[in-house]
Formats: structure tokens, C-alpha cells, sequence
């Protein structure tokens, strides 16, 4: 009897056992996911929670699975998250749940989430100046660009300052910083409308500003129109950046010897920390006091060694005087077709002249830079050289005119900043452009117009690399974009009508790469285009061509170097001497 009782007691108790499992499997409800998203390490799964669960099983698909992969389970019914660190950043994500208590499980929440998951990028500072750092990171897999984001020491949050729209592109460089700042910088990887969660911030302390003292040393003084272009940007630099007297000097009448180098060592002594010369004979002393003084950054003008000689401190700058020279070019094209308009002259006679010194191609660039201008709109144009020997001989330039002009040359260009060449295009009443100087008012019946470099825009450039610890390039050129290049007055007495708009117009149409100076469509040389061409950029006694110079169809002049390297002989210029 007992034994029927216990037995009948036990089935009661499975019975009741069985149906209380059956109401909690009917009763355990599907959680629902609620958002999955990018987080530091992986991707967060976010789920709304089921009545009476003991836990959650996380599932994923990726790629081309087909079926759901658990990957997590979460124990507590009030745990609805989980961070998902297995996945590989690149890789899409899909996400389901399904809750469990004991044996039981719900089915799957049918409306799982993807996510592309994007590894947030591992990101460093260097190169920390006065105004600026450089950022970099490491590439992030499946990402098509980035954003950095900037805090200063005074912000609440975070502000976007850029976008680098290149997976491959892993630095920026955060610019116009205030000095002895500190500043933060994170950066996130993007895809589409995808973005990582922010890198681990990394900080820095921009440094304090350097007061300059800046030397010039000049081979020449200001009655020499060529350093008085150096002497007044050097003046007006100091004006500018509110120098005391005790930041600036000159040495003049510098010559190309060791007294460069003594003149330096003098500087040095005043306290300079910036030191520019401006004669290509001076480049040899220049560079041994740079390595003598490592402290000090040094510049020489026209010279061709920095880029060789990879000094942090020693560099080198040249104006594009091609490019001033292009413009006049169109100038005097203008010119010659109102001549041959007016009955003057005919087209056979369109003939140029031009006084250089030497057979360099410092000389060469800018006479066919002058030419090529010109025939960009009188197509009949000739032009003839003559050399001289010499950097400056006023006579031997008014004697080289007169024979340009006894041998045809109907408007004469120059290569010099004397009076000889516009004195004597006064005295024969022949057209004149010059270089340098305004002589539209000393001959306002023959002088045509001018042009000239000014150096200021590249001596504040020097003075604030040198306050804000910025490095500076080995080679510099100063350019019609950075202001320097520049036409001096055009005399409407003298020039075509509408010389000065067109002027503008070819201007803006090189400033935007349209109007290239040395396109190699435009000339030919021995009557053939020229595709590829070796320059002798790394300079050598021996001159040896060793760069290809053209690039995208166009001689690149002072892209490898700032001085000039076109040396090529092109149609349509007769050279009457060649003098080394």
C-alpha cells in the first residue's frame, strides 16, 4: 500500500514538473535585437531583454555563411549586451539572439542587424613645431578614408578639422595651432556611412615661438639694382614682422671668396639664426658654415647643392623668372603683331632680340621662356641672342643691343638690370622690355614693360619657419602662385592695346596649370618633339644629364630643383654666341 502511494505521489510530481516546463517554453518570449554599432575593440550587440530568461545565445553570420554561428552566450536575463572582438575589421557583421532558460531557447529574432565593423585606427604624433603636428596611423582594413578630430586645452569636445578621402593616405599634418598649446587628436575610419569608433587620443604641447635675427649677406650694395630687390624684401620683411633693431643685418659687397664665409661667421656672432645670401658663388661657403653651425639655417639664393646635400639647415631658392619672362614674351607678341598691323614691319621681320650673359641654362630658360611666350600669339616670330660674358657690363650689353638691332631685331629683351640695353633701344627708338627695373618712365617712348622676383613673400616665409621651428624644403621657388613673380608697369604708350588684360588672363591660366611655359607640344628641337630629356639637376663637374626631365608633356622646370635646368636649344632661336 505504502508503495502504490509513493509511486502515485511521484507521478503527480513529474506531472506537475512536466506542465510547469511546458508553460515556461510556451511563456519564454523572443528578444528582439535593438542596434548593433562600432565600439573601441569590436562590435556592439545591444538586444531588449525576455521575461524570465535565464540568459542569451549571440549568433553572427559573416561573408558567405549561411548559417548562424553562436559566438557568445550571456548569462542573466538583465544582460543585453555583448561585444563582438572576434570580428576582423573589413568584415560585415549580421547579428541575431535568442534567449534560453535551462534547456529551453527561443527561436531567433528574424530582424538581425549588420554592422561593417571598422577597427579603430592606432594613431601617433611627431614632427611637433610651434603651429603644428603631424599624425599618423596605421591603415585600417575595409576603411576608404578617415577623419581627425582636434582639442585644444580650452575646448569641451572634440571638433571634425579634416578628412583624408584615401585608405591609403596614413598622415595629416594639423596646421595653424597656437604655440605652447596643448592639444588633443583622435581619428576615425570611415566607409560610406560607416565610421570606427574613435582612436585612443593622443596628446602634445606645441612649442614655444624663437625669436629670429636674420642676415643678409649681399655680393653687391644698393646701387646694384639686383640687390636692392634682396635689401628692400629684406626691409620690408623686418617691417612686417615688427622687428627690433637688434634683428636684422646686411653685409654688402660680399664677394664670391672665403669673405662669405667670414661674413657669416660675423652674423652668427650678432646672434642671426637665419642667414640668406644672395650670389650662386657664395653657395660654397654657405654650405661649409652650415655644417660648421648646425643651429643656424642657412639659404643660398640661386644655388643647386641642398637637395644633394641634405642638410636640415641649408637650403636653396630661385625665382621662376621663366614664368615672369613667358608673360613678357606674350607682351612683346602683341607687340609685333600691331607692328605688322600698322604696316611697320612685315611678318618675315617679326624678329626678337635678346642680351644674356652666358650659355647657362639659367640664361636659356628664361630667353626661350620669352620666346615661347611670344609665339604663343604671334606664330611668324624669330629671335636672335647675343651673349656677353659677363653678369653685368652695361657697355657690353648697350654694344650687344646695337648689333641686335643692326642685324634686324625689331624689339629687344634683356637678361640684366642695367641701363644698357633700354639706352640703347631709347637712342634707335626700338622697342624695350627689360628685367628688374621700371624704365617706363626714364624712356616712356620705347620701354615696353618689366618684370622682377620679389623676394619678400619667401624672406617671411624663412623668418616664420625659423620662429615656429617648421622644417623647411630643401629647395624653394618663388613663383607667380606665392606672389613673387610680378609684371612690373606696363606702358600703354608703348605695348599693344589690351596688353594688360591679356596679361591677367594668361596669369590665371598659369597659376591653374592650363598655360604650361615649357609645353613640349609648343616647340620642337632639330625639328622634332621632344619626349624624354635628361637634365643635369644633380649637379656635377662634369654637368652629366641625369634626370628626365619632362613630365605630363611639359619640361618641368624648377620642379626638381629651384634653379633653372633648361639648357635645350629650340627652333626659332638663333644664338649668335655661345659664351661658357
Amino acid at each position: 500500500m505504502k508503495k502504490r502511494i509513493v509511486a502515485v505521489v511521484l507521478s503527480l510530481m513529474t506531472l506537475i514538473c512536466i506542465s510547469t516546463l511546458c508553460v515556461n517554453a510556451a511563456s519564454l518570449g523572443t528578444p528582439r535585437m535593438s542596434s548593433v554599432s562600432n565600439v573601441y575593440g569590436g562590435v556592439k550587440v545591444d538586444w531588449k531583454g525576455v521575461s524570465g530568461a535565464d540568459g542569451y545565445y549571440v549568433y553572427r553570420k559573416t561573408g558567405s555563411q549561411k548559417a548562424w554561428q553562436r559566438i557568445a552566450t550571456v548569462t542573466g536575463r538583465t544582460k543585453v549586451s555583448y561585444t563582438d572582438k572576434t570580428i576582423k575589421s573589413g568584415e560585415k557583421g549580421t547579428y541575431t539572439v535568442r534567449a534560453y532558460k535551462g534547456k529551453v531557447v527561443s527561436k531567433y529574432d528574424t530582424t538581425g542587424k549588420s554592422r561593417l565593423y571598422l577597427s579603430a585606427p592606432s594613431v601617433s604624433l611627431s614632427a611637433t613645431t610651434a603651429v603644428s603636428t603631424k599624425l599618423s596611423w596605421k591603415k585600417v582594413a575595409g576603411s576608404s578614408g578617415y577623419v581627425i578630430y582636434q582639442k585644444s586645452s580650452g575646448d569641451r569636445s572634440y571638433k571634425r578639422i579634416a578628412t583624408v578621402n584615401n585608405a591609403s593616405t596614413l598622415t595629416y599634418t594639423a596646421k595653424s595651432l597656437k604655440a605652447k598649446t596643448k592639444y588633443a587628436f583622435v581619428v576615425k575610419a570611415y566607409n560610406g556611412n560607416t565610421y570606427s569608433s574613435s582612436s585612443k587620443a593622443v596628446a602634445v604641447t606645441t612649442k614655444s615661438r624663437v625669436k629670429v635675427k636674420i642676415g643678409l649677406i649681399c655680393i653687391h650694395d644698393q646701387h646694384s639694382m639686383y640687390d636692392s630687390a634682396f635689401l628692400n624684401a629684406f626691409i620690408a620683411t623686418c617691417k612686417a614682422m615688427n622687428f627690433e633693431s637688434d634683428q636684422g643685418y646686411v653685409c654688402m659687397n660680399v664677394p664670391e671668396t672665403e669673405a662669405c664665409y667670414t661674413a657669416a661667421k660675423t652674423l652668427i656672432k650678432q646672434g642671426c639664426n637665419l642667414i640668406i645670401s644672395n650670389s650662386f658663388g657664395h653657395e660654397s661657403y654657405m654650405l661649409k658654415a652650415a655644417k660648421n653651425y648646425p643651429n643656424v639655417q642657412f639659404v643660398s639664393i640661386s644655388g643647386t647643392k641642398a637637395h644633394t646635400e641634405r642638410l636640415k639647415n641649408f637650403h636653396n631658392a630661385y625665382g621662376a623668372v621663366h614664368e615672369g619672362k613667358y608673360l613678357l614674351g606674350v607682351a612683346a607678341g602683341m607687340k609685333l603683331n600691331e607692328m605688322i598691323k600698322n604696316k611697320k614691319i612685315t611678318k618675315d621681320k617679326a624678329v626678337l632680340g635678346y642680351v644674356g650673359a652666358y650659355s647657362y641654362a639659367e640664361v636659356i630658360s628664361g630667353y626661350t621662356a620669352f620666346y615661347l611666350g611670344a609665339k604663343s600669339v604671334c606664330p611668324y616670330v624669330k629671335m636672335k641672342v647675343q651673349n656677353t660674358g659677363s653678369w653685368y657690363d652695361s657697355k657690353a650689353e648697350m654694344n650687344a643691343a646695337y648689333s641686335l638691332i643692326s642685324k634686324g631685331c625689331v624689339l629687344i629683351s634683356q637678361y640684366y638690370d642695367s641701363i644698357g640695353v633700354p639706352s640703347a633701344c631709347a637712342k634707335k627708338g626700338v622697342p624695350n622690355i627689360a628685367y628688374n627695373v621700371d624704365y617706363t618712365t626714364k624712356y616712356p617712348s620705347t620701354s615696353l614693360a618689366s618684370m622682377h622676383i620679389d623676394w619678400q613673400p619667401y624672406f617671411m616665409y624663412c623668418v616664420k619657419s625659423v620662429r615656429d621651428s617648421v622644417p623647411m624644403p630643401y629647395d624653394y621657388t618663388a613663383t607667380l602662385k606665392t606672389g613673387s613673380v610680378k609684371i612690373l608697369k606696363i606702358n600703354g604708350n608703348v605695348a599693344a592695346k589690351g596688353t594688360a588684360d591679356t596679361l591677367k588672363t594668361v596669369t590665371n591660366k598659369m597659376k591653374n596649370g592650363s598655360i604650361k611655359v615649357f609645353d613640349t607640344s609648343k616647340f620642337t628641337v632639330n625639328g622634332k618633339t621632344i619626349t624624354k630629356y635628361k637634365a643635369d639637376v644633380n649637379t656635377d663637374m662634369s654637368f652629366t644629364p641625369d634626370t628626365n626631365v619632362i613630365v605630363n608633356g611639359e619640361f618641368a622646370e624648377s620642379k626638381f630643383r629651384s634653379a633653372p635646368y633648361f639648357d635645350m636649344r629650340i627652333d626659332g632661336i638663333t644664338v649668335l654666341n655661345e659664351i661658357y
